[in-house]
């Protein structure tokens, strides 16, 4: 029995990401049998932790890194996505960049550096906030070994800085270890 060849040609240049097809398969018009996908432009989905996505905004200058290599590229934020992950407590957010050499490659790792503009607010270390799950506090030196518990509402955290929106002064003197 002689088996029948077919041509199949893509309508667009790329590289075969998925292929559903093995030579003596029986296959249908409509079929799906290759994926092709054009890694000149590609797009990156970041997790973004919920209380940092808005400060995010589409159209921001993003630095993506590969982690080991010596590699970096410019990128923009496209859109934060209608995804959340109730476990990692993430947003999905798409950064879009040029793929110059076909460097970066479908499900690779990458790290990405975005520069957020905060407002100017009052911040303390992280290390110096007492987090009970009660209650919030920080510790304000008066001098000579004396040492008052102050009881603080935060706002956002970021890094080590972590927002103070009530319970202490501008220029008052905190414990921070």
């Amino acid at each position: 029995k002689r088996a029948n060849i077919v041509t199949v040609r893509s309508p667009a240049d790329g590289f075969v990401v998925t292929r559903d097809v093995s030579p003596g398969q029986r296959f249908e018009p409509g079929d799906e049998l290759y994926v092709i996908a054009d890694l000149r432009k590609v797009w990156i989905v970041a997790d973004v932790f919920q209380d940092e996505a808005r400060f995010i905004k589409p159209g921001m200058p993003v630095r993506v890194h590969v982690p080991g290599q010596d590699r970096q590229f410019d990128a923009r934020v496209g859109r934060i996505l209608p995804q959340f992950d109730a476990v990692t407590r993430t947003m999905k957010v798409r950064i879009e960049t040029e793929n110059p050499g076909f460097q970066l490659r479908p499900d690779m790792f990458v790290d990405v550096e975005l520069t957020v503009d905060l407002p100017e607010t009052l911040t303390v270390p992280s290390a110096a906030l007492v987090d009970s799950g009660r209650r919030k506090v920080v510790y304000v030196a008066h001098g000579d070994g004396h040492f008052e518990p102050r009881q603080v509402e935060t706002g956002w955290r970021f890094g080590d800085r972590v927002q103070v929106t009530a319970g202490l002064m501008d220029g008052e003197p905190i414990v921070v270890s």
